[in-house]
């Protein structure tokens, strides 16, 4: 989606350049209004975040080891719909490395 500058498109936006190809550089959106996202029909909304999906795991896949392990796990090696993303979400026992709270522990010993 190419987003033209023009009366409804705010200074920061415009400021970007005169066209905005969100196509090749999804993650300039967050430089639009809330007006702006919302104007975006449905079906490029779409387009724009399957394409961000696929930049950002094709920069990542290799760099985050548990993404990479997910991925193989999975079978999956390109993005090709918006359902593939959520085999990788990361399970909730790969995130606790939080210490035990105090009040855990002095249940235990108890």
């Amino acid at each position: 989606m190419i987003l033209r500058a023009g009366a409804n498109m705010s200074t920061a936006a415009a400021s970007l350049n005169v066209r905005v190809d969100l196509g090749e550089a999804p993650e300039r959106i967050i430089d639009l209004t809330q007006n702006e996202v919302y104007a975006i029909p449905l079906g490029e909304q779409s387009a724009l975040q399957l394409t961000g999906a696929r930049k950002r795991f094709g920069e990542l896949v290799e760099r985050i080891p548990i993404l990479n392990r997910l991925a193989e796990e999975q079978g999956i090696r390109e993005i090709r719909s918006l359902e593939d993303l959520a085999p990788l979400l990361v399970p909730h026992s790969a995130l606790k490395s939080y210490r035990c709270p105090i009040w855990k522990r002095a249940s235990l010993f108890a």
